[in-house]
């Protein structure tokens, strides 16, 4: 098993809220197995992802360990490989209540050839993911040593345009930074340029205006409409209202919210968009319930993502 697997490029699909093709490398050691794999998001573009698991008989249980340069969210994976390791077939499912699944096919043919086509194919990524990470550092000292050789030696000068050039080039780069500047402090206006524009209401459907829309529709659209208006941390909001075996205090679900990364301001428009969409009820002023409607809506995520994580209706 582990000479089938190691040494060959796998190539393949996924399917699902993620979809595009992948090319991956096993690496097993005995039943302890890591993976590396190129995947080209439909949407999102390329992305390195790298994933660690354990291999019993022909069943690979995977958990991802890295997405890019940023740290991924829970993302589990079971692979079911055929009986002469050719192949496999699974199905993947995050904590963001996304999903999918995996097909992956391993290349004939194994030797020096296959390990230099994946460093030909991921490592070029790699390098200007690196890049793209380490941009400001690199930046900075390039800066700092420029200042010092203006300083040091007569014979290098830093002149008007170039530190025009370098000051342009440090906006741009340290952009998020300095706009955390100008709203930390309240900074509207520099000069004749307005950096904070009177706030205006953002454009789109609010809940009321969803709801009103909602009415009359039929079941099927209806939770279609839904799972297209509700983000992905509302959903899994929703899906741990549902998964428990009692109802929760909006201390119980504001601490579980938090959790999810839904931040202190947003907490409570969450739960009104739940409430005036029909996905949860607060019967006695105090506790929250999901409603049929919020199971019909995790149930069809769970369809979606291939997997049965609730008993059907009536069940």
């Amino acid at each position: 098993m582990q000479q089938k697997l190691s040494g060959h490029l796998w190539r393949g699909h996924l399917v699902g809220t993620n979809s595009g093709p992948i090319i991956a490398r096993f690496d097993a050691v005995g039943d302890v197995v890591q993976v590396r794999a190129l995947f080209w998001d439909t949407t999102r573009g390329p992305s390195l992802v790298e994933a660690d698991g354990q291999l019993e008989g022909s069943n690979l249980q995977l958990v991802m360990t890295r997405l890019g340069s940023q740290r991924p969210p829970y993302s589990a994976l079971q692979l079911v490989f055929d009986s002469d390791f050719d192949g496999c077939f699974g199905k993947w499912v995050t904590s963001y209540m996304t999903g999918g699944t995996a097909t992956l096919k391993r290349a004939t043919r194994r030797s020096w050839v296959v390990d230099l086509g994946f460093a030909w194919l991921v490592g070029p990524f790699v390098f200007f993911r690196w890049l793209n990470i380490h941009i400001r550092t690199i930046y900075a000292l390039t800066v700092l040593l420029l200042a010092l050789l203006d300083g040091v030696t007569s014979a290098y000068h830093l002149n008007s345009p170039a530190l025009v050039i370098f000051l342009v080039a440090a906006a741009y780069l340290y952009q998020d930074l300095l706009l955390d500047v100008v709203r930390r402090f309240g900074i509207r206006r520099i000069g004749g340029v307005e950096l904070q524009p009177s706030p205006q209401s953002p454009p789109g459907a609010t809940a009321q205006d969803l709801a009103a829309a909602l009415a009359g529709m039929p079941e099927p659209l209806l939770l279609l409409a839904l799972d297209s208006y509700l983000v992905a941390r509302t959903k899994a909001l929703l899906a741990w209202l549902v998964h428990r075996e009692e109802e929760a205090t909006r201390d119980q679900l504001f601490q579980r919210a938090l959790e999810l990364g839904i931040t202190n301001e947003n907490i409570g428009p969450t739960l009104e968009a739940l409430l005036i969409t029909g996905c949860v009820a607060i019967p006695d002023g105090e506790r929250i319930k999901a409603t049929e409607r919020g199971m019909a809506i995790v149930r069809q995520i769970a369809r979606l993502a291939g997997g049965e994580w609730l008993p059907a209706a009536g069940a």
